[in-house]
C-alpha cells in the first residue's frame, strides 16, 4: 500500500490516487491513474494490477486477464494477481482457472477468497467432493461466509445431496444474487417455518432470476398446501413480469409484482408476519430431487392470439412448430460455455419439415437475415416483456430446442416439450438426477449434455438425428 508521507515519485503519486479512487468505486479513474503510470513505466506490477482491477469491473475481463498475467510475471511471489486471474478465467476457461487458483493457494495458503475461489473452480469443473473439502476447510477457518456457503450448497446439489443442500444454501442469501427483503419498518420480519408457525402471513419473495423464481416456484402449491393446515396464508413477491403469470397458477396466493420496487405499501395492509424467500422453499419441500409437470397456466386469450398469428405466419396447421434459443445467460453468469453458435442452429435445422421460431431475448434480425425463414416475435421475447406473452408463444409450439437458459424453465413450468443442450459440467439442475437425458424439477424437459467440455458438434449431430426421427413420426401419425 502507497503512503501519501512525502511522497515525490510522479508514479508512486499516481497509484496512491487510483487506489483512493478503487476505494470509492471509481474504476474510470483508476483506470486513467493506472494507464498513466504504465506510460511511464510499462513495467509496473502494481500498476498492471490496479489497471486489471479497473477492466474487470467495467466489464473487459479479457484485457483484464493480460493485466493479471502481466503483473504475476513481473512479481510471481505475490498471489492477488493471480487470484484476479482465476477470477477472470473461471465462466469461460474453468480448467485454466482452477491451475491458477492453485497456484494461489501454494503462494499465500487459505486465504478466505483463494479457498472461496478454489471450492467455486473446482465444481464448475465437476470436482465436487474437492469443492466441499475446499468450502469446509474455509468454514473451519473463517466460519460462515455467504459465498463459501452458496459454492459448496451447489457441490453438493450436484452430488444429490439435496437436504444438506438446502441447508447450506440458506446462509447465502443476503449476497448480491441472492437477495433478501424485508415487510416491517421497524424490525427485521422473521423467516416462515411451515412446521413452526400457525396464523401467519406469509410472504414468499423471489431472491434471484426470473428464470430461477420459475424453477422455486414449482414448490409453491406444498408451500400454499402447508400454510393453509396451519391456518396461515401466502402472498407471493414476485417479478412484474411474471405477476399475472402467477396471480392465474396460484389463486389461492395473492400476487405482487414488486420486486425490483424498494418500498411498498401492500405488506402493512395485508399484514404480513413472516418472510421466506423461494430458494428457501426447498429446505421444506425438496429434501430430494423431483420433477413435476406443469404448474403455470397461460392466458387463454393470448394463446388463441398466438395460434391465429402462427397459422399466417407459419402455416403451422401443415408442419409442427418448433421454437429456438441458442444463447444463454450473461457473460457474468457462463454464456460462453452455455450458448451454442448460430451457424450450429442453422445446421441442426437445415433440411427440418417444421416451422421454427426464434425465441432469443437479445435482437436477433442480424442473424436472421441468413434465415430469413426463421420466425422472430422479438417483442414478446425480448428483455423486460410481459412473460405471459412468452408462456402464450411456448404453449402453442409442439417442441422447444433451448440452452440452458429460462425458456428452459418456462417450457417446464408450462408442460411444453422441450429438449435442452448442457455443457459437461452444466448448472446442477440440468444435472442427471432421474437418468442420462432427464432434469430436475421439470417431466417435460429432456437433455442433450457435451461429452467433452466446449464441444458442441456430436450434441447438435444427435439432437438433428432425433429431430428427424420426431418430425417423421409425426407424419406417420398423421
Amino acid at each position: 500500500m502507497i503512503c501519501a508521507d512525502e511522497l515525490t515519485d510522479t508514479n508512486d503519486k499516481l497509484l496512491l490516487e487510483a487506489q483512493r479512487a478503487a476505494n470509492r468505486d471509481d474504476w474510470a479513474a483508476v483506470a486513467a491513474a493506472a494507464d498513466e503510470v504504465l506510460k511511464n513505466d510499462p513495467k509496473r506490477a502494481e500498476a498492471m494490477f490496479l489497471m486489471g482491477v479497473a477492466l474487470r469491473r467495467m466489464g473487459s475481463e479479457g484485457a483484464a486477464a493480460l493485466m493479471f498475467r502481466g503483473a504475476s510475471a513481473l512479481d510471481p511471489k505475490r498471489g492477488a494477481p493471480l487470484l484476479q486471474l482465476a477470477m477472470c478465467l473461471h465462466e469461460r476457461h474453468p480448467m485454466e482457472a482452477y491451475r491458477v487458483a492453485l497456484k494461489v493457494q501454494a503462494i499465500m495458503p487459505d486465504t478466505l477468497d483463494g479457498l472461496s475461489v478454489l471450492c467455486n473452480v473446482a465444481s464448475s469443473i465437476g470436482r465436487y467432493a474437492e469443492a466441499l473439502e475446499w468450502a469446509e476447510r474455509a468454514e473451519k477457518k473463517y466460519g460462515v461466509n455467504a459465498e463459501v456457503f452458496h459454492n459448496k450448497s451447489f457441490s453438493l446439489f450436484a452430488l444429490g445431496r439435496w437436504q444438506e443442500a438446502w441447508r447450506e444454501f440458506k446462509p447465502s442469501l443476503g449476497m448480491a444474487n441472492r437477495k433478501t427483503r424485508n415487510y416491517h419498518a421497524d424490525k427485521e420480519t422473521p423467516r416462515w417455518s411451515p412446521v413452526k408457525h400457525e396464523n401467519a402471513v406469509v410472504a414468499i419473495y423471489g431472491e434471484q432470476g426470473i428464470g430461477d423464481e420459475v424453477m422455486y416456484a414449482s414448490m409453491i402449491p406444498a408451500a400454499i398446501e402447508a400454510a393453509e393446515a396451519k391456518g396461515s396464508r401466502v402472498v407471493i413477491e414476485c417479478y412484474d413480469r411474471n405477476a399475472e403469470l402467477f396471480r392465474r397458477s396460484f389463486p389461492q396466493a395473492t400476487v405482487y409484482g414488486t420486486l425490483r420496487e424498494m418500498y411498498q405499501e401492500w405488506p402493512r395492509h395485508e399484514g404480513v408476519t413472516h418472510r421466506l424467500e423461494m430458494g428457501g422453499l426447498g429446505e421444506y419441500f425438496a429434501a430430494e430431487p423431483f420433477r413435476r409437470d406443469a404448474f403455470l397456466l397461460p392466458d387463454r386469450a393470448r394463446k388463441e392470439s398466438y395460434a391465429a398469428w402462427l397459422r399466417v405466419s407459419g402455416r403451422v396447421h401443415l408442419r409442427p412448430a418448433i421454437g429456438l434459443a441458442w444463447t444463454g445467460g450473461s457473460w457474468e453468469t457462463g454464456r460462453g460455455r452455455r450458448s451454442v453458435p448460430f451457424d450450429d442452429i442453422l445446421q441442426l435445422i437445415r433440411g427440418q419439415d417444421a416451422t421454427f421460431v426464434c425465441l432469443e431475448y437479445e435482437d436477433r434480425r442480424k442473424d436472421l437475415e441468413f434465415a430469413p425463414h426463421i420466425l422472430n416475435p422479438h417483442w414478446a421475447t425480448r428483455k423486460g416483456a410481459d412473460m405471459d406473452d412468452l408462456a402464450a408463444i411456448l404453449t402453442n409450439l409442439d417442441l422447444v430446442i433451448s440452452v440452458q437458459t429460462s425458456v428452459v424453465d418456462y417450457c417446464g413450468a408450462l408442460g411444453v416439450p422441450c429438449w435442452a443442450l448442457a455443457d459437461e459440467v452444466p448448472q446442477w439442475r440440468y444435472l442427471p438426477y432421474f437418468g442420462d437425458d432427464t432434469m430436475g424439477f421439470y417431466e417435460s424437459v429432456k437433455v442433450y449434455r457435451q461429452k467433452q467440455w466446449g464441444d458442441w458438434k456430436p450434441v447438435i449431430n444427435q439432437v438433428a438425428r432425433d429431430l428427424k426421427a420426431w418430425t417423421d413420426a409425426r407424419k406417420v401419425a398423421a
